[in-house]
């Protein structure tokens, strides 16, 4: 019997330790964000996806530059990629939030948006604008978070 919970014992050691070391190597693979490499990305995406020449392409990353300063400072409000809704406290963080702070935040965001597309304007043709518009309607329509409606669609 001793053997028994012994070697039980001894196998529930081993296979707390062997998961111990795969959340950490976990943690090690994951990326750490980096601002500027994000706006390199998103300009280059958006270069590619409405035919921008070279000096537009050099607008616009001084436009994703100096917008996502304000955009990531709206998301540091909220806690970044997850809204501020860690997992075990995030009851308390929505509950903290008044609908007064939840409306200026989001106004806040709609202002920057509107100043950033009205930058954005003036950079793209009015062909690559119209693009740039409906691809961002045809998003808006798929992502039930933006359109909200917060459950998941049914197909």
């Amino acid at each position: 019997m001793k053997k028994i919970v012994l070697a039980l014992v001894a196998m529930m050691t081993i296979s707390m330790s062997a998961v111990a070391q795969d959340s950490t190597r976990v943690k090690q693979n994951r990326r750490q964000f980096n601002p500027t490499e994000m706006i390199n990305q998103r300009t280059k995406k958006m270069a590619e996806s409405y035919g921008l020449n070279e000096e537009q392409t050099a607008k616009l990353k001084e436009l994703n530059t100096k917008y996502a300063k304000n955009m990531r400072g709206e998301r540091g409000m909220r806690g970044g990629r997850h809204g501020g809704m860690q997992r075990n406290g995030g009851q308390q963080m929505r509950q903290h939030l008044s609908q007064a702070n939840r409306d200026s935040i989001r106004q806040a965001m709609r202002k920057n948006q509107e100043a950033y597309e009205a930058e954005l304007k003036t950079i793209f043709t009015e062909k690559q604008y119209k693009a740039y518009t409906e691809d961002v309607k045809k998003m808006m329509r798929q992502n039930p978070r933006f359109n909200g409606d917060r459950r998941p669609k049914k197909d």
